[in-house]
């Protein structure tokens, strides 16, 4: 009683502290492997009831990954909710109990089509043969299928590629093990925040690229979706720009020299007599920009 009650002492002194705008996280750990209070009887008990020892290795990583989110009041727990429900919910229902477990009974297979091969050298071998929007699409699926199974989804498909893990429902531990996941089929070294870093299927798919072959191609032809993809992310840096009239002017120089090359099909050709360019009005001059580049 004594010790629960100190717990909840300490839950509500690290919210007060948060309150009143200082550092404070306040962990409730399970089990731990090695020693400890859950020992002899204690921990044979919890093994029974579905509360297994942690790793020590993976309960500081969580601890890491707890700091690391700026949690206030945290619990960190290896728990086998099918056999934690069965004794938990006996009594009487226990819907959030019941809800966990059934998620947890029976973890997805991976889609027809998706299976890996778990050795990283097939890995890295099969995705090498690829062109680059290729790898891409087959690390987006990767990445949303493991995803999946680590969240104990029935369908990949619900992982949205821009959605962030946060909303899927990641949380430190499910974070840790989704890692191990990852490095074991890339034979990649990742940060234990890696979900937190690239935070979404799609950032973290191209993460993976850029570790696994460098980054984009170097060389050959870019492709049309690459260049408009590039397209749509200098129309977002100009839209935050809130650059200066004589910056503006620099700015839409430049691109209308790169158009007129661009049309000419010939990059080393001299750019045009920038005449007409001296007499355009910074509306007139954003407006052939937009037009050409489909900026509204």
């Amino acid at each position: 009683g004594a010790y629960a009650a100190a717990n909840a002492f300490l839950d509500a002194l690290a919210q007060r502290r948060r309150d009143q705008g200082l550092p404070a996280t306040a962990v409730a750990w399970g089990q731990w492997a090695g020693g400890g209070m859950a020992t002899g009887a204690a921990g044979e008990h919890l093994d029974r009831i579905g509360v297994p020892a942690m790793d020590p290795e993976l309960a500081l990583e969580a601890l890491w990954l707890t700091l690391a989110e700026d949690r206030t009041c945290v619990t960190v727990a290896d728990v086998d909710w099918p056999r934690f429900a069965a004794g938990y919910t006996a009594a009487r229902p226990r819907p959030l109990i019941s809800l966990l477990a059934a998620e947890h009974t029976a973890p997805p297979e991976r889609a027809a089509g998706t299976e890996r091969d778990a050795r990283p050298d097939t890995f890295r071998d099969r995705l090498a043969g690829l062109s680059p929007a290729e790898r891409h699409g087959e690390l987006l699926d990767f990445v949303r299928t493991e995803v999946a199974v680590q969240l104990g989804h029935a369908d990949p498909s619900t992982v949205e590629p821009d959605r962030p893990f946060r909303e899927l429902g990641f949380d430190s531990l499910a974070a840790v093990g989704f890692r191990n996941r990852v490095t074991e089929t890339t034979g990649l070294r990742l940060a234990t925040t890696v979900v937190f870093d690239h935070p979404t299927a799609q950032a973290l798919a191209e993460h993976l690229h850029q570790e696994l072959f460098g980054g984009p191609e170097t060389t050959g032809t870019p492709e049309v979706p690459s260049v408009l993809d590039q397209l749509d992310q200098l129309e977002r840096t100009l839209a935050g720009t809130g650059a200066q009239a004589a910056d503006r002017e620099r700015i839409a120089a430049r691109l209308t020299e790169l158009l007129a090359r661009y049309r000419r099909q010939d990059p080393a050709a001299e750019p045009e007599s920038g005449e007409d360019l001296d007499r355009a009005s910074d509306d007139e001059m954003f407006e052939i920009i937009g037009k050409e580049f489909g900026i509204s």
